[in-house]
């Protein structure tokens, strides 16, 4: 593989990872848009859990941004 092809193809997995980093942002901010708005009677029994996943997902991705350094 020489270079520029190299190149191409890291700039290709690039895009690819900003687009699902993208989408990620989105659905995300879809999602505290719903709890925000929701009952909090109805949200309750979830709560806890969406709290927890998203605390493992922020340390996962911190994780992955430190090794990268």
């Amino acid at each position: 593989m020489d270079e520029q092809t190299s190149r191409s193809s890291a700039e290709r997995v690039d895009a690819a990872l900003r687009d699902e980093r993208d989408r990620l942002v989105v659905a995300l901010r879809g999602l505290a848009d719903k709890i925000e708005k929701a009952p909090m009677d109805r949200i309750s029994a979830g709560i806890a859990w969406i709290a927890t996943a998203a605390e493992t997902l922020v340390r996962t991705v911190e994780r992955a941004l430190a090794r990268d350094k």
